[in-house]
């Protein structure tokens, strides 16, 4: 095991000795590429979203990146501190909606998101004590085709909560507030099955319409820096050949699950 993947290990342990299932099983732990980590967690009822009706029996499976774990520490150990119920509870509320400018999401993404900071068209957050705790961005309207009809679609860019807490109740204040101003006709989004099978978005009315195929890029062991094929330009083949060079791999990810919100 590499130095990195038994810090992983270890944080899991300090914070809930039970959580992980048996190392001597053999799917306990996946390692399905050098450069990350698959964890099968034991689902502890009440700690997961939705709750398990048979905890012993179900498992929650989390995938952990090496660069992500050096680059986004943090924001890692405060996602496996959510899955144990370890984080402090805000409730929605007592929090406040308020409009957020382009510089606040950026700020606010940037320390408590796994993703790279993005814009959108709308953006608005939860403050709890003058204190920004939750943030929900938005695409700007888009005509979609569906069933013969034209509907006014958005996309749910980015969700995330302060690290360290959970602020209940909070998506969903959050898309009643968006859904009352804007009016849309639908939402969609995606989640990364690296850390979400969709559940929570489901029980808030969204239907699941396909699993995204595994997304690839480049990543170096040790480097801590991903590459993404968009970003490459035209040159594809020539930069492929450049960064296998110097010690690049491709790799993939378990890709997404694309859901919809449907308003009509």
């Amino acid at each position: 095991m590499l130095q990195w993947q038994k810090e992983i290990i270890d944080y899991i342990k300090q914070h809930n000795p039970s959580g992980i299932l048996n190392l001597d099983q053999q799917d306990a732990i996946l390692f399905f590429e050098a450069e990350a980590l698959q964890i099968r967690l034991k689902n502890i009822g009440t700690a997961f979203n939705p709750p398990c009706e048979s905890p012993a029996l179900s498992y929650k499976e989390i995938c952990i990146w090496e660069d992500q774990w050096y680059s986004h520490q943090l924001v890692l150990q405060s996602r496996i501190q959510s899955l144990f119920g370890h984080t402090q509870r805000i409730f929605a509320r007592k929090t406040k909606v308020v409009s957020l400018t382009a510089p606040e999401v950026k700020t606010f993404l940037a320390t408590n998101h796994l993703n790279v900071p993005i814009g959108g068209k709308y953006k608005y957050g939860l403050t709890a004590n003058d204190s920004l705790v939750a943030v929900m961005v938005f695409s700007k309207a888009r005509p979609i085709e569906r069933d013969g009809q034209t509907y006014q679609s958005y996309e749910m860019i980015r969700h995330c909560n302060l690290k360290g807490h959970t602020v209940v109740g909070g998506m969903s204040k959050l898309l009643k507030h968006f859904i009352k101003t804007q009016q849309p006709d639908d939402i969609m989004t995606y989640v990364d099955k690296d850390w979400s099978d969709g559940k929570t978005y489901l029980s808030h009315g969204f239907q699941a319409l396909e699993h995204t195929p595994p997304q690839f890029f480049y990543l170096k062991s040790g480097a801590h820096e991903r590459i993404y094929p968009h970003r490459i330009g035209e040159n594809t083949k020539i930069v492929n050949q450049l960064l296998i060079a110097e010690g690049y791999r491709v790799v993939y990810n378990q890709g997404n699950i694309k859901l919809l919100f449907k308003q009509k």
